[in-house]
């Protein structure tokens, strides 16, 4: 192991570089991983055009895989040198605030996250604190040999759909879902859908999106595919979906004109999930949402239970990750992969140490 490494960092607002920097000295209790693929996120984009913030600077990257290269002197026996794992980037978590209380560390008031705050895997090396693996052990899950590294660092966007699909929306077989949005999380978002049983699941993308990710989107079960930016969104959807409407709503896009959209064909007692998280202010009347009865679910993250079904759904092969990784690139060519995922050439973008 050298004593430095190359890692991708956010410096200040709007900028990021390339630098050598220590490899991360392994504490008594702490897990080093050796990083094998980094996914890029659309958050990685934000800390580059500025609409994120830090106080300090830190190595980017929290959607990562690799293997164990050192252990700590009092790490459990549990892991061993040479394990693949997958980190489910919590770094930090107070361990004392509701959430933690009922055993929900991704959703700690307090948390901190490797590659966004805390040092992540756009690196070679990354250390898993011992006071998080203590805490919460299933920050860290062993990845089977059955799924590649690249797959496994996009496994993260995964366990997010996971979440809003099948533990909070509750996709059941035979439901008429619509998915808003067919970034990354919507089309992960698809398959779960799919996965579960749903009828009729109409995608709605963008005119930008019919090239490269209506294709996806139809590989991945979409029986209708709408381009909001050319068709009466509303009107389409109750013409598809017959007079009853749409039970579940999933807002993979996060523009106030979504939900205020959604209202008009979603059923009596229907569900609305909202993912995309935009800022900015709703601006309209929720008068629709009570007198339909709408349930609003503000989804954020992924819980164990999350993570351990896509682990098996890809272990029994039924979920396709492979699919959506379009660009597999050197570190070095982050700028590459950046600019990949932003002119929506490809779904997801992994990077590989070097």
């Amino acid at each position: 192991m050298g004593e430095t490494m190359t890692a991708l960092r956010y410096l200040e607002r709007g900028k990021l570089a390339l630098q050598e920097i220590p490899v991360p000295v392994c504490g008594e209790d702490d897990i080093l991983v050796e990083v094998r693929a980094a996914g890029i996120c659309g958050a990685d984009l934000h800390w580059e055009n500025g609409a994120f913030n830090a106080d300090h600077p830190f190595v980017l990257g929290h959607e990562f895989c690799g293997v164990i290269c050192q252990l700590g002197s009092r790490v459990s026996g549990r892991w061993k040198i040479g394990d693949r794992v997958v980190s489910d980037n919590t770094g930090y978590a107070c361990g004392q605030c509701s959430a933690c209380l009922r055993g929900d560390f991704v959703h700690c008031l307090h948390r901190k996250t490797l590659g966004s705050g805390m040092d992540g895997g756009f690196t070679k090396y990354c250390r898993i604190p011992g006071d998080i693996l203590k805490l919460y052990p299933s920050c860290l899950m062993k990845l089977p040999d059955c799924v590649s590294f690249e797959q496994g660092a996009i496994m993260e966007p995964a366990a997010n759909a996971y979440r809003a699909m099948i533990q909070e929306a509750q996709v059941r077989p035979g439901d008429t879902v619509v998915i808003v949005g067919l970034g990354p999380l919507g089309l992960y978002s698809l398959q779960m859908a799919k996965l579960a049983g749903a009828s009729s699941i109409i995608c709605i993308g963008m005119k930008s999106d019919v090239e490269k990710r209506f294709p996806l989107a139809h590989q991945f079960g979409a029986t209708h595919l709408l381009v909001a930016d050319e068709e009466d969104i509303p009107a389409r959807v109750r013409q598809l979906a017959g007079e009853d409407g749409v039970g579940i709503v999933v807002d993979a896009a996060g523009a106030p004109a979504v939900m205020h959209q959604a209202m008009e064909y979603l059923q009596h007692d229907g569900k609305f999930v909202r993912i995309g998280n935009p800022p900015g202010a709703y601006g309209y009347s929720l008068l629709p949402l009570i007198d339909k009865q709408i349930t609003v679910i503000g989804h954020m993250g992924y819980n164990g239970t999350s993570w351990a079904k896509v682990m098996r759904l890809l272990e029994t092969k039924q979920l396709d990750l492979q699919s959506l990784i379009g660009a597999v690139l050197p570190l070095s060519e982050y700028k590459t992969g950046y600019q990949m995922m932003r002119s929506q050439q490809v779904a997801k973008a992994v990077l590989l140490p070097e």
